[in-house]
């Protein structure tokens, strides 16, 4: 991970917020918005005795969203508990090229 400027991962708005989330989830962000997310997983992993330290749980949470597994078990959210096809808009407003 490395560091960067508060302004590099603060939102300016709910929609861009919406954006980060997507692009983070879907494992679309590789830049400081994921490293942060990513380290905040991590020391949930090792506080939970998923990761035997920070940095493994940071690889680890790194691993699941680049994988797909993240973007996997959030469509299945939607599916069960959600809009389909709001999430579906959402994702080819923000995820589209």
């Amino acid at each position: 991970l490395k560091t960067a400027p508060q302004s590099a991962v603060q939102p300016a708005d709910a929609r861009e917020s919406l954006g980060d989330f997507l692009r983070i989830a879907c494992g679309r962000e590789t830049g400081p918005k994921r490293d942060l997310v990513a380290l905040n997983c991590g020391v949930v992993f090792y506080l939970t005795d998923r990761a035997p330290s920070i940095a493994a749980g940071v690889e680890l949470a790194i691993q699941r969203l680049t994988s797909g597994e993240v973007e996997a078990k959030l469509v299945t959210l939607v599916e069960q508990m959600g809009s389909p096809e709001v999430f579906e808009a959402a994702r080819r407003e923000y995820l589209s090229p």
